[in-house]
């Protein structure tokens, strides 16, 4: 198969993935929403945010080094994945020392804390796994891995919620997300731990030099694009923000498509750097934004038409 049939089949598959992950995730909402309380729901939400602006913290940046690094370490590449799993392993012990000493000043459960590093460490581990399937064009095992942590959690948040009493919807809501992340921990730790590459103080200096920078901003996007439910949370309550969280659901198709296109993107861009093949990528770049904002515009046309659609029926 030539690498443009690769390109196209791996697109569809990411396409096909993506969408059906997140409609299932979508479709689960309906019924969370109905057997968890608005408030439980809202907090919930919070919860992700901070965990969000963790893993940030935890990554250092490594998960972003993953993609040059593949062609920067041609022949120890998954002693370089090693390193960066290290790496962030010690930021979560010094995360964790500092978040159990001031926990109770924040105003948070010991419960609640613990779960928080520990998915936030798990999370890091599980962008640099999605780092490394997207660069060496691996989409089943891409798919596969955002499946084991998206159906699961659903399913054991319903279990979980309906059967036991003595708990608030919130909090095993985060148990059902954390267990699907220590499923594929162990999955991931496995499959390293056979691997014979061993792990070089060059790539903790390559990791830490490139990465580092990168901190800040991942935590200015985090801030960015989260900030708004906490500010919900303090303004107006949980309630208010499990109900814009449950409609931001909706907001998602685009995000879909764009990080669909873009994993297929990498893998090849970062190829065609490696070859030195510049003048091909400014080609493709132009067909790539055009396809893009196409894909933009009739989303914006299609949402336009169904609000005038609604409003006509009124």
């Amino acid at each position: 198969m030539n690498v443009e049939n690769s390109s196209r089949k791996s697109a569809s598959w990411y396409m096909i993935g993506n969408f059906s992950i997140k409609a299932i995730t979508f479709l689960s909402v309906a019924i969370i929403t109905r057997i968890m309380s608005v408030e439980d729901y809202g907090l919930y939400n919070t919860y992700l945010v901070y965990e969000s602006l963790m893993s940030a913290v935890m990554g250092l940046g490594l998960p972003q080094t993953v993609k040059p690094a593949r062609y920067y370490f041609k022949d120890d590449f998954y002693g370089y994945i090693k390193a960066a799993m290290v790496l962030t392993t010690l930021a979560a012990v010094v995360v964790t020392a500092v978040m159990l000493s001031l926990y109770r000043i924040m105003g948070l459960s010991l419960y609640i804390v613990i779960a928080m590093v520990f998915c936030s460490w798990c999370n890091c581990l599980v962008y640099i796994m999605d780092s490394r399937n997207i660069i060496e064009n691996r989409y089943k095992s891409y798919i596969g891995q955002n499946f084991v942590f998206n159906v699961p959690q659903i399913i054991l948040s319903i279990i979980l919620i309906y059967t036991v009493k003595d708990k608030s919807g919130y909090e095993l809501r985060v148990l059902a997300h954390a267990i699907p992340l220590f499923v594929i921990l162990i999955i991931v730790i496995a499959l390293f731990i056979r691997k014979k590459d061993k792990i070089r103080r060059a790539h903790y200096t390559y990791g830490l030099r490139m990465g580092l920078p990168v901190v800040g901003s991942s935590l200015s996007s985090c801030i960015l694009t989260q900030s708004d439910r906490i500010i919900i949370t303090k303004v107006c309550g949980d309630a208010y923000t499990g109900l814009y969280s449950a409609m931001n659901y909706i907001s998602s198709i685009l995000y879909i498509v764009q990080l669909s296109m873009q994993n297929v993107w990498e893998h090849w861009f970062y190829r065609k750097v490696d070859e030195g093949d510049l003048d091909e990528i400014r080609r493709r770049l132009k067909g790539y934004v055009t396809v893009f904002t196409v894909i933009v515009m009739c989303l914006i046309l299609g949402g336009v038409g169904m609000l005038m659609t609604i409003k006509g029926a009124y």
